[in-house]
């Protein structure tokens, strides 16, 4: 079902967990033993820990330098530029309104128009559909074609509103992509 999250999702949340400990030390506080006692409690500060962006950004910091992890700069020229759009900062009047957009937005937009001209041959999949009556897409696709980019090489998806929505509503279409968005 689609915007449900999976139950591998809930499972490997902290939050889960941390909520999985209180109520146990809550329920069953003194009928526990005294070591099931104090792992409720360290699963407690663990998991209040892994909350923290502080523990968020370690993850992303080992992630990052893993060595098993290949070379993204090694893509290839013949691969689709996938644009994820960044959202509104308020709601577009039209689909050419650009004051709708925010910085994010026009950074990732310099960045595949640069892409798109080193490549002649580039398609380019502008993804983002969001909550507004005019999809993101629309919007940065129209600002895209009135700064250059050719029409016909251009392709919109108008109807996902997370990354993870992007992915699935391009996975007919895009098998490998250069993608457009924003670091961490």
């Amino acid at each position: 079902v689609a915007g449900v999250p999976a139950m591998s999702d809930f499972l490997l949340s902290p939050l889960t967990w941390l909520a999985i400990a209180a109520l146990l030390l809550v329920l069953c506080g003194k009928r526990l033993q005294r070591h099931m006692q104090w792992l409720c409690k360290a699963l407690v500060i663990v998991a209040v820990l892994a909350c923290t962006p502080l523990c968020a950004n370690a993850l992303l910091w080992l992630a990052e330098r893993h060595p098993g992890i290949p070379d993204c700069s090694a893509a290839q020229d013949d691969w689709p530029i996938v644009l994820l759009t960044a959202g509104y900062d308020r709601p577009p009047r039209s689909a050419s309104d650009d004051a709708a957009l925010g910085k994010e937005n026009f950074e990732r937009m310099d960045t595949a128009r640069r892409l798109v001209a080193a490549d002649v041959h580039s398609i380019l999949y502008v993804s983002g559909g969001g909550e507004e009556r005019i999809a993101e897409s629309v919007v940065v696709s129209t600002l895209l074609v009135q700064r250059g980019i050719p029409r016909d090489r251009l392709r919109q998806e108008t109807h996902s509103r997370t990354t993870w929505e992007n992915a699935f509503a391009l996975r007919g279409d895009v098998e490998q992509a250069r993608l457009v968005t924003s670091p961490a």
